[in-house]
This record gives structure tokens, C-alpha cells and sequence, in this order.
């Protein structure tokens, strides 16, 4: 599997897979700290469960709680964009 970044939108931000990482993480927390089931594996990475256009209108809540775990106990490989306009 070759590098590749996997980005999907949600209702105000984006996020942001990347692929490389995802490969050599075993457990895959992002996915089981995604409580309303928005993510799955597939082929050994963090994929969409579901259409993009009902995560880009809500049905991630931007909890951030993939973003967290992958963070501290997976490989770093999932990131949230959520632009905050009135914060420089």
C-alpha cells in the first residue's frame, strides 16, 4: 500500500487520513472512539462508514475523539481541521 492521503468533509471542517501511518497502527482506537460509527476499517485503514454527504451534514459530531485517541495511543495518522473564524 502506497502513501496517500484519505480527507473527507464534515459539517464545518475536514478530516484528514493519512494512509502511511495508519498502516503500522494495529489497534486502530480512532475507530472505536468514533461513537456515532462514522468510521470502519478497510484495508487496514480508517475509511468512512457511511456516505460522505451524510458526514459532511452531521452525522460526525466533531467530537474529536478519533482525532485524540489516534493521537495518543495509535500512530498520529488521523487529524481534524476545524477552522475557528474568530480566532487568529
Amino acid at each position: 500500500m502506497r502513501f496517500v492521503l484519505y480527507k473527507f468533509k464534515t459539517l464545518t471542517g475536514e478530516v484528514t487520513v493519512d494512509t502511511g501511518k495508519c498502516r503500522d497502527c494495529r489497534e486502530k482506537p480512532c475507530i472505536a472512539a468514533c461513537a456515532p460509527k462514522v468510521l470502519k476499517e478497510e484495508d487496514g485503514r480508517p475509511s468512512l462508514a457511511m456516505e460522505p454527504g451524510e458526514v459532511a451534514r452531521g452525522k460526525c459530531i466533531e467530537c474529536l475523539a478519533c482525532e485524540l485517541e489516534c493521537h495518543y495511543r495509535g500512530k498520529g495518522g488521523l487529524t481534524f481541521s476545524l477552522p475557528l473564524p474568530q480566532v487568529d
